[in-house]
């Protein structure tokens, strides 16, 4: 059983929702519930930002790819040139290890392409690429889906982490973000969201609002805040 899909109150109308299901409720019941999609993401490097990405958008599991990033960060491959000068077997043994097995192989191709490609045409600086996009997201966007293992999805999880660090980014939520948003009368877009936090929360409130809506886990929700 799944909560209805609702249409998104104005702001007078979220005053007058029961007190559990206001935002300044909602909110933090969504952070606790998902401790994983809520870990601080600003202390990321844009690089290491976009490896998560990729190995996040494999069909993988969150929990194994969060472990997979930390595992290449813990080889010391925390630059294109770094990664790119790694053994494609010792990658892929890495990410195994870190329970990435399902998708392993070809995570690691895919890990190599990418920091190769930063390499020959953006000099190993993902900074780079964001100066040659002009700051500009669907331009952002264009180029980074020229990476071998990079599409929306990716691109998609790469925004939504890097947004505090390039600016130009904030506010960004992603479709299933957005649903989850309007289910839980959030709001019907980022801008609407953010207005409800402080701005370094945001990315971590549409984590949480993203994992809730892949893992259908509103009824839970809905206990939690009725308790």
């Amino acid at each position: 059983m799944t909560m209805p899909t609702l249409t998104c109150p104005s702001p007078a109308d979220q005053a007058n929702l029961p007190a559990n299901r206001r935002p300044e409720r909602v909110i933090p019941a969504l952070l606790a519930a998902r401790p994983a999609a809520a870990a601080a993401l600003e202390d990321e490097t844009p690089f290491l930002c976009l490896c998560r990405a990729m190995l996040r958008a494999a069909p993988a599991g969150a929990a194994h790819a969060a472990r997979a990033g930390a595992a290449l960060a813990r080889e010391g491959w925390t630059s294109p040139a770094r990664l790119a000068g790694s053994d494609e077997a010792a990658r892929e043994a890495v990410l195994r290890a870190a329970g990435y097995a399902r998708c392993a192989g070809l995570a690691a191709r895919r890990l190599g392409g990418m920091a190769r490609l930063l390499m020959e045409e953006h000099g190993g600086d993902l900074d780079a690429l964001r100066r040659q996009a002009a700051e500009d997201p669907a331009a952002l966007r264009r180029l980074l889906k020229r990476i071998p293992g990079v599409g929306d999805v990716a691109a998609d999880i790469f925004f939504r982490e890097i947004q505090l660090l390039w600016p130009e980014l904030y506010p960004f939520a992603d479709r299933l973000a957005l649903r989850a948003a309007r289910r839980l009368r959030l709001g019907d877009s980022a801008a609407a969201i953010a207005g409800l936090c402080p701005r370094p929360d945001f990315p971590r409130l549409v984590a949480a609002l993203v994992e809730t809506e892949m893992r259908d886990d509103y009824l839970a929700l809905t206990r939690r805040l009725s308790a």
